[in-house]
């Protein structure tokens, strides 16, 4: 039980330490909630403020309430939790009272220019180098290697209306479901590859291997038609693959784009 709790209160740490990165705006969070503690004028808002920032960091840090919500929304988006602190909305509303309490107007100048100074200087440019933000290069805002192998699947179609059925590396799944619905893939709504009587959970699991079975590969592929292969490039791939008429249409990065030139729709 024990050790339960102190993995629960570590992965919460651990989660604000990633959401706050380099960026100091918590700590700038905590001096404006200090600055409506002690101001006279804040009772209602003290209470606002200062109490739900109070709850919501139990219920964020607290062992159990964090294994509870783990267990109905999964480890990897507590983070989000995150989001429910009004961190913006505290940081403003103390910025705007101190500007009001500014008489002349050269002082209201100099509060507001220093305030957005402050934020600026405490927070980080989100394209820095090693920083996992980057312009976008298409309005999907999604990687440009899943672009590339729709538009190379889309360019060997035989007709606009012919099926496709791709089997794909689970990490480029969904890019390739925002950028092109009309490409069907081998997984399910709830990303569980389908058809797991006909071959669609070993698919995925022969798609995470480094050495492939590829006799079975191809006969479970084509059981359900799926004419559309992505594997990483690998010591004779090409060759197994165009053993069984396999032929490669594309390359991106250190994906192969493989084709099944027996298919007959």
């Amino acid at each position: 039980m024990t050790d339960l709790m102190m993995n629960q209160l570590n992965m919460s740490v651990s989660w604000l330490r990633d959401f706050n990165d380099e960026g100091l705006h918590f700590i700038l969070m905590f001096l404006a909630l200090i600055y409506i503690l002690i101001s006279k004028k804040e009772k209602y808002h003290r209470r606002l403020f200062i109490g739900y920032s109070l709850i919501f960091t139990l219920v964020y840090f607290c062992p159990v309430t964090s294994w509870v919500i783990t267990r109905a929304v999964g480890e990897l988006v507590y983070w989000r939790m995150l989001w429910m602190m009004p961190l913006p909305i505290i940081i403003a509303y103390a910025a705007v009272k101190i500007w009001c309490r500014m008489k002349k107007k050269w002082q209201r100048a100099v509060s507001i220019a220093g305030f957005f100074t402050v934020l600026v200087m405490l927070g980080q440019f989100i394209y820095l180098d090693g920083c996992p933000y980057e312009k976008r290069t298409n309005w999907e805002k999604i990687p440009e290697s899943p672009v590339a192998i729709c538009n190379i699947i889309n360019a060997n179609r035989g007709s606009e209306d012919e099926w496709v059925l791709l089997a794909a590396p689970e990490d480029m799944v969904p890019y390739i479901r925002v950028y092109d619905a009309g490409i069907h893939q081998v997984y399910g709504r709830k990303g569980d590859y389908w058809m797991p009587g006909k071959g669609g959970n070993y698919i995925v699991k022969a798609l995470k291997n480094e050495v492939l079975d590829y006799e079975t590969l191809i006969a479970k592929c084509r059981r359900i038609n799926c004419n559309y292969i992505v594997l990483p490039d690998g010591a004779s791939r090409v060759e197994n693959m165009q053993t069984y008429h396999f032929e490669v249409i594309g390359r991106v990065g250190s994906y192969i784009i493989f084709k099944d030139m027996d298919w007959v729709e």
